[in-house]
């Protein structure tokens, strides 16, 4: 995503947002389980105003990953005042049973929905409302493709000859988000299909995998350490 440009792109975390104005969240539940929440203005610009992160995770006994996030994605949400009756869209895999979070018979988004209505309920609050990613969202093969066009489309700006802004752009991501802020810049296209993004990429934080975009290729950092040499 060349288009992103810290000076038009993040808004400072000392900015408060309209209560009003429209607002979601995703959820992306892997080793690291990160949620990202958005707001929309009046004329349609997108606003991520909040990211939650968690620490990488191995593979644990029972719902004991699935129960320690919910109770700090709980936690996390009621220290902000953010989350009452919001919908959050979430990984199609919290609803299969059978993945390493969870031994027993209940699945992840079980335990976690329990425990998350339970928590905002103890504290006379809305739960938010968690839905999977609609079914065509998973199945339809240009998804990922139309979802990059459109980042990159709410990303564009202009500039005139001074490098004054002439048209802004439609994202904007508030500075505490520091993984989204961190990686979007960053990922590398696909060689084999430059309106995706390569599959080896870590799309959350940089790890030894994350590729780097060198003279000679794409590169993991991993093998790049201790080198000499030139990147972009």
């Amino acid at each position: 995503f060349f288009d992103w440009n810290d000076r038009f792109h993040l808004v400072s975390s000392e900015t408060v947002l309209p209560k009003e104005w429209k607002r979601i969240a995703g959820l992306d539940y892997g080793n690291t389980k990160v949620g990202e929440f958005l707001a929309m203005d009046y004329v349609g610009n997108i606003y991520v105003e909040w990211e939650y992160a968690s620490e990488p995770t191995e593979a644990q006994p029972s719902g004991e990953v699935a129960s320690q996030f919910a109770e700090n994605f709980s936690n996390w949400m009621l220290e902000r005042n953010i989350g009452e009756d919001l919908q959050i869209i979430c990984d199609s895999n919290m609803w299969s049973a059978t993945g390493r979070d969870v031994g027993t018979d209940k699945t992840p988004m079980k335990i976690i929905k329990d425990i998350i209505d339970a928590k905002f309920r103890g504290k006379s609050k809305k739960p938010p409302r968690l839905s999977m990613v609609s079914k065509r969202a998973i199945e339809e093969q240009r998804y990922r493709i139309a979802c990059n066009e459109a980042i990159r489309d709410y990303l564009k700006y202009e500039t005139d000859e001074k490098g004054e802004l002439t048209k802004q752009p439609k994202l904007f991501v508030f500075d505490r988000c520091n993984l989204l802020k961190n990686t979007l810049p960053s990922l590398i296209a696909d060689p084999n299909d430059p309106m995706d993004i390569a599959d080896l990429q870590e799309d959350h934080c940089i790890s030894g995998n994350s590729l780097i975009a060198t003279v000679n290729g794409d590169v993991p950092i991993k093998d790049l350490v201790g080198k000499e040499g030139y990147c972009y």
